[in-house]
């Protein structure tokens, strides 16, 4: 675990998500070594596998249990979910009566019907990308888990001033993952990414 963290704070999450998983193989109840692994994947922008290592940890450490959130986020998850309406569930079975749920997710064009799935779960240069939904792929969701939608916006095209090198980030960021001759469309060809956001209730 010392070893583990000593490469996380390097920057070399590669090295330590090595050692931390050694340090499972030893004692795998131990909660910390989950946390390590998913700090690391989510610098490497491993969602999944930190979404997944940081459940562990607390499920190592009793659960979520009779909790009652007023408002939970779920910001830019949604797309990296294999099972989306499980994902939907398990927030909504932590609200409180009359919590909210805040949803921040990358929208697909309305001619694309419920949503894209991408090739190999890559879409604008992100991996374990596993389904971009449209608006009404999006409200299919919520309309079967009983969610109502609130209030929500407009889907906003990602800009390049929004995401871009700096130099502290020196590395690829959002240009190299669009196509550079149609910055419509994603180096894989996909609709470029539009963000909204949904305000979401339960029904009565």
């Amino acid at each position: 675990k010392i070893i583990s963290n000593i490469y996380k704070r390097s920057r070399n999450f590669e090295k330590s998500i090595e050692f931390s998983k050694k340090a499972i193989e030893i004692d795998p109840e131990k909660p910390h070594a989950y946390q390590n692994l998913a700090t690391c994947f989510f610098f490497l922008n491993r969602l999944n596998d930190a979404e997944e290592n940081i459940l562990k940890s607390i499920s190592i450490r009793g659960g979520l249990r009779n909790t009652n959130f007023d408002l939970i986020f779920s910001m830019g998850l949604l797309y990296h979910q294999r099972n989306p309406i499980e994902h939907l569930h398990g927030l909504n079975s932590l609200l409180a009566a009359g919590g909210k749920i805040i949803i921040e997710t990358i929208i697909s064009p309305d001619q694309f019907g419920s949503g894209i799935q991408p090739t190999e779960g890559h879409y604008a240069s992100m991996p374990n990308v596993h389904y971009v939904h449209t608006d009404f792929g999006c409200k299919e969701l919520f309309e079967k888990l009983n969610l109502e939608v609130i209030r929500e916006t407009k889907p906003v095209f990602t800009n390049f001033e929004e995401q871009r090198k700096t130099r502290w980030m020196p590395f690829k960021s959002f240009e190299s993952a669009l196509d550079s001759k149609d910055t419509t469309l994603t180096i894989e060809g996909y609709p470029a990414p539009a963000r909204k956001f949904y305000l979401l209730g339960q029904k009565s």
